[in-house]
């Protein structure tokens, strides 16, 4: 056929139609997973963003914060107890740490339990009321402490999830090769993931709420000019330079290099000696 002429065959035209419509069944298909990929985010992003807007309209933060503690507490007896064991048996070693890690708390508690529903509920009790004894004592800014603590905590696992799920999703469809869904290991994987964002989000909530310490302008500002002073009677403790010492840095500030003088001011021509004393003229010289 010459160039420029019409292609008139139905064979050909048919065969141009079944392909473009399997091109486009093909994309279809795509389009189809991914809103499914979408559908197990979104899912994740209802939980995520009501807890955080009715955070933002001031809910019931408090009530939230306890039951934080309360999920913490339980972990913390789900990993270092057995109720198949007395509590003398417990590993009393890895509870102390766990509660001096999780809510700074380092005091000595009684080793001799009925049951481990017993042992949880005194820690659930002891560890609310020293929440309500801080709370207390940071006064007017407690609320706001607390919601400004369980907001930043929030959004910052949050975006550490969302790029954890796209590593997930840009590698879960090599699964099919293992005769496996790759969106129901996705939508599985993904709800392990949230549960673990969500848990390592209470567990930091937790953790800094009962270290954090509301300091005033005055003892801020007392506090800095502590720092000033210990800073300033230091460099006044440090040795002077020794003679020799003092000489040689007036040598040195005194000591100016052709070029220092040159890009002083005096102007060089192309064919004269190069200021930085080669020999060379300048041309050949620093001027390239």
């Amino acid at each position: 056929m010459k160039e420029g002429e019409v292609i008139e065959s139905r064979m050909v035209t048919r065969s141009i139609e079944k392909a473009q419509k399997r091109v486009e069944e093909h994309h279809f298909e795509m389009r189809k997973n991914i809103l499914k990929y979408d559908d197990v985010m979104n899912k994740q992003r209802e939980v995520i963003y009501g807890l955080r807007d009715d955070l933002m309209r001031g809910g019931d933060y408090p009530a939230e914060f306890e039951r934080m503690v309360r999920d913490v507490v339980g972990y913390i007896i789900d990993t270092h107890t057995d109720k198949k064991q007395a509590s003398e048996d417990w590993d009393w070693e890895a509870i102390g740490r766990a509660l001096a890690t999780y809510f700074n708390d380092r005091e000595e508690i009684a080793r001799d339990y009925r049951s481990v529903e017993a042992f949880e509920e005194f820690l659930v009790e002891r560890q609310l009321g020293r929440y309500r004894q801080r709370m207390e004592n940071f006064g007017e800014l407690g609320p706001h402490v607390l919601r400004d603590l369980m907001l930043s905590n929030m959004d910052a696992k949050w975006r550490e999830h969302l790029r954890n799920m796209d590593h997930l999703k840009d590698g879960i469809g090599l699964r099919g090769y293992g005769q496996k869904d790759p969106l129901l290991e996705y939508s599985s994987e993904g709800y392990q993931m949230f549960e673990e964002m969500f848990f390592n989000l209470e567990r930091d909530v937790v953790t800094v709420f009962f270290r954090v310490e509301v300091v005033s302008s005055q003892e801020e500002r007392a506090r800095r000019a502590a720092v000033r002073g210990v800073m300033r009677r230091a460099e006044e403790r440090r040795p002077a330079p020794s003679s020799a010492m003092a000489a040689a840095m007036a040598a040195g500030r005194d000591k100016a290099s052709p070029i220092e003088k040159f890009r002083a001011g005096v102007k060089v021509g192309r064919n004269d000696p190069c200021p930085c004393g080669s020999g060379k003229k300048y041309k050949h010289c620093c001027m390239q």
